[in-house]
């Protein structure tokens, strides 16, 4: 994806009291990708998400969205943006149209131009069927399936979608993934996805950001994070009568990044799969194979490498 940042934080810092929420974050988000904002609950994701769109002043540092300072230009900021809270704020006792008519008049949307937009949305994500029904009679799922819509009426050029799963059972959030790159292939729309959900952010995001305890501690494209740790195999294996011979012809193994030779047990780490190569080896050299077993890591390593780090 070519270089191309539409938001920006520089030095990015929040403090409440000596509490600092966010701290001295510096973020570069393309326009076109999905970010995924990884982190624990707690760890400032939406507090970084509110500084983006405005809706609270940081303590130090800046950022700017397509150039625009989301304080100084608060309403270009927020119609060029769309917002799915975790929490959503519809009228409950309104019927799901009716709530997608005022937010439109809210976003100074032509009557015209709202109607089929919110018909075209409605259907979209799948609940045209429910636009008659009071929003009081809708499950977790078809709420945040309403909160999409009333984005897509706006068509913004960014939407920030905050732990937008959460308490969604797992074939919605299938569906609601799905949604996610439709809108983002199809209509072009950057999307920034905040969750803690490691395997969803690893299922949509192009590039995704760990943050923890305030802090962004690692930020990398999904390809190439797996490629650093998460596409490492260690292999233990339990052998006697390893001789220096075989010890040589370990190393010598393409792919191995290292070795450790304990008692009767070895350590293997290595780039690529090569169990078979390290088996045949010590068995061919004379040694007694007693036990081998490998594991892979995965991107929940890397996760949680960072999490105990911090």
């Amino acid at each position: 994806m070519p270089d191309n940042p539409i938001i920006v934080t520089n030095n990015l810092t929040k403090q409440y009291g000596d509490f600092t929420a966010v701290d001295s974050i510096n973020l570069r988000i393309n326009e076109g990708e999905i970010f995924g904002l990884l982190g624990p609950n707690g760890a400032g994701k939406t507090t970084l998400i509110l500084m983006l769109l405005g809706l609270t002043e940081s303590t130090s540092g800046n950022c700017s969205i397509y150039g625009l300072d989301p304080i100084i230009d608060s309403l270009k900021v927020k119609s060029i943006c769309g917002y799915l809270p975790e929490k959503l704020g519809f009228y409950e006792n309104m019927t799901a149209i009716e709530n997608l008519k005022f937010l439109s008049s809210l976003n100074n949307i032509p009557d015209e131009i709202a109607i089929k937009r919110m018909d075209e949305a409605l259907e979209l994500v799948g609940i045209d069927y429910k636009k008659n029904d009071k929003v009081n009679t809708f499950s977790k799922g078809m709420k945040q399936r309403l909160g999409l819509a009333n984005i897509l009426v706006k068509k913004p050029k960014i939407a920030f979608m905050d732990e937008p799963t959460q308490g969604i059972d797992p074939a919605g959030i299938e569906e609601l993934l799905e949604l996610f790159r439709i809108i983002n292939k199809k209509m072009g729309m950057t999307l920034v996805f905040s969750s803690h959900l490691l395997e969803q952010v690893q299922q949509i995001c192009d590039n995704i950001g760990i943050m923890v305890k305030g802090k962004i501690v690692k930020r990398a494209t999904i390809e190439s994070i797996t490629q650093e740790l998460g596409e490492t195999t260690f292999i233990t294996i339990k052998a006697s009568g390893i001789s220096e011979q075989i010890k040589s012809e370990l190393y010598a193994i393409d792919g191995v990044k290292t070795i450790h030779f304990i008692d009767e047990a070895i350590e293997v780490e290595s780039y690529t799969e090569i169990s078979d190569k390290v088996a045949s080896i010590i068995v061919k050299g004379g040694g007694f194979l007693q036990e081998l077993s490998q594991k892979r890591t995965s991107l929940l390593d890397v996760y949680l490498k960072y999490m105990e780090e911090k």
